[in-house]
This record gives structure tokens, C-alpha cells and sequence, in this order.
């Protein structure tokens, strides 16, 4: 989004992309890059790319970019509106493991804080109701 806004074309943000990129993400864009460079075109290569890894992420980006294509859309906007999608999903990702979070530490807070708690708050309790009781 960065680059295409700073007044780069699509490929050649593809390009500077693929190249800052490490792992498996930054080889498929560079290998789509080659595909476009051997006579296909961006939507064709892209969708290729989609067939090799097909994940929500991808298949988003790839269909939303070659509808774009197809129906003259703003690749800014188009990217923007791209980025505001992938935050949302992350957010609301973040959101479901937070709500998981508390039902994941209940048990080993039963577990192994409540009778170490229990032993030092009520061990000296009882060792005096013990004394207490003998001595009668």
C-alpha cells in the first residue's frame, strides 16, 4: 500500500515486496513476478499463486486485486481498503485467544497456586487449633 500510494505501479510494488520479503511468501510473490515476466499477465500469475497456497489471506488478496483489475478500481484504494480488512481479521483473532486465556490458566491455577496458598495461609491455623486441642 505504501509503495503504490508513494506513486509505484502495481508490479513494481510487487517487485520491491517480493525482494523485502523472507520465507515462503516473499518466494511466491518473486515467482509470480517471473511468471508475469514470461508473458503472463499479473491476474493469470496471481491466480497461480492462489492455486499454490491457498489460504483466506491469499485468496482475499488475489480476487479482490483481479476484480479490481477487471473493474477499474483504484489499486490504492483497493490495497487500503485490503489492509483495513487484514487488521480487522488479526484484531478479531487477538480478541477470540484473549477470551480463551482466563479458562486456559484456571487449571493450573487450581492446580499448583491454591494449595501452596492454602498451605501457607492456613498451616499456621491449623498447627495452633492442633496445639490448642492437645493441650486440653
Amino acid at each position: 500500500m505504501v509503495t503504490i500510494e508513494a506513486g509505484l505501479g502495481f508490479v513494481g510494488s510487487l517487485q520491491t515486496a517480493a525482494t523485502r520479503m523472507k520465507g515462503p511468501l516473499g518466494q511466491e510473490l518473486q515467482l509470480s513476478l517471473q511468471e508475469q515476466n514470461m508473458g503472463l499477465s499479473i491476474q493469470e500469475a496471481l491466480l497461480h499463486m492462489l492455486g499454490r497456497c491457498d489460504t483466506p489471506s491469499m485468496r482475499s488478496f488475489v480476487r479482490s486485486v483481479v476484480q479490481g483489475e477487471r473493474l477499474g478500481v483504484s489499486i490504492g484504494q483497493l490495497m487500503r481498503d485490503l489492509a483495513h480488512e487484514m487488521r480487522r481479521r488479526r484484531h478479531a483473532v487477538a480478541q477470540e485467544r484473549a477470551q480463551k486465556a482466563p479458562i486456559k490458566i484456571l487449571f493450573p491455577l487450581v492446580i499448583l497456586i491454591f494449595p501452596a496458598m492454602f498451605v501457607i495461609l492456613l498451616g499456621p491455623a491449623l498447627y495452633q487449633f492442633v496445639h490448642a486441642l492437645s493441650s486440653l
